[in-house]
This record gives structure tokens, C-alpha cells and sequence, in this order.
């Protein structure tokens, strides 16, 4: 009896356990008046389980684990986001000219998995190092 109580209690407990590590879908901000958004999400991928660092116009913007998500703020014009690792050298380097009130969104990919095309407003311009970054 004591057995099935303490394995009831076990499987409770692990259902609450991943029940509140759930997370959410990416949620829009606001757009700033003149300003353009950047989405950035991490797929729970497994290959390559090391954060991505990540930079915008030169600029550190985040280290996204796996499911994570990033929401920044980006002026209209010329933009670079490279995405990289403290321990497997290269980046890997998208372009695009960003129009104010619009959104853009990306999913950064450990290198190898099959993660789709990138969108055709996006120029790549370098693709070594541990993760690709892709545009919708």
C-alpha cells in the first residue's frame, strides 16, 4: 500500500515538475515607434546542447540556451547578426536591411541539423563555426 502511494506521489510530482517547465510560444513586444523587432529563438535541439552567443551590429545581445527565446529592438538599416561559440571557432553571418514596423524572425540551429531554407531577404555571408542562424 505504502509502495503505490509513494510511486503515485513520484508521478505527481514529475508531472507538475514539466508541466511548469512548459514554455510559452514566442510573445511580440510592442514595436517602438520607428523602431524594427528581432525575434530570436533557440529550438530544443540536442546536437550541439552549448549556448549560442549571439551579436547584433556588433554588439553581444544574448547567449540563447536551447528554448530559449530573445526579443530586441533593432533601428531600421543595415543589419548583421552572427551567432557563434566560445569553443568551436567560426560565426556564422546573415544580412538584411531592416524597415521600421516590421518584425523579423530567426532560429538559431546547432550546425548539421536540417533546419530549413533561409528566407530570400536574408544574405548570408559567412557559414563556419557551431550554429547557422535562419530567417523567416
Amino acid at each position: 500500500m505504502q509502495t503505490a502511494v509513494v510511486r503515485s506521489l513520484i508521478a505527481t510530482s514529475i508531472f507538475l515538475i514539466c508541466v511548469s517547465c512548459a514554455s510559452d510560444p514566442p510573445q511580440e513586444h510592442p514595436l517602438k515607434p520607428g523602431m524594427a523587432q528581432v525575434i530570436m529563438s533557440r529550438a530544443g535541439n540536442t546536437f550541439f546542447a552549448g549556448s549560442a552567443s549571439v551579436e547584433i551590429n556588433g554588439s553581444h545581445v544574448i547567449d540563447i540556451g536551447n528554448s530559449e527565446i530573445y526579443t530586441g529592438d533593432i533601428a531600421p538599416g543595415p543589419v548583421v547578426i552572427a551567432t557563434f561559440s566560445s569553443i568551436i571557432p567560426g560565426r556564422y553571418v546573415i544580412k538584411f536591411t531592416a524597415e521600421a514596423g516590421k518584425i523579423y524572425r530567426f532560429r538559431v540551429w546547432s550546425r548539421g541539423e536540417t533546419a530549413g531554407r533561409q528566407g530570400s531577404k536574408f544574405t548570408v555571408t559567412e557559414t563556419s563555426g557551431a550554429y547557422q542562424v535562419i530567417g523567416d
